[in-house]
């Protein structure tokens, strides 16, 4: 279980990574936005009854990277106001 969570970490600093470096500013927040969502609904839909400790894993993956990309959003790229990022 350590190990999973140092590997999200990893995998959330070259998420970051790649959408700040290789997208501009709207089709940055879009890109993050969706891959969030992405990996939250597989891990919610196809991994969590076959292998339940990795959905987990991937459960907070998932959520944190919606997190990150709305503070992103928010600080870095200046998409939206900061009463949206409040929502």
């Amino acid at each position: 279980m350590i190990l999973g969570v140092v590997g999200i970490a990893f995998l959330l600093v070259a998420f970051v990574t790649f959408g700040l470096n290789y997208l501009n500013d709207l089709l940055q927040g879009i890109f993050l936005y969706g891959i969030g969502v992405v990996i939250l609904l597989s891990s919610e839909l196809f991994f969590a009854k076959r292998v339940e400790k990795f959905s987990y894993c991937l459960t907070g993956l998932g959520i944190s990277s919606l997190y990150i990309t709305t503070l992103l959003n928010y600080i870095y790229l200046k998409v939206f106001p900061g009463w949206v990022a409040l929502l």
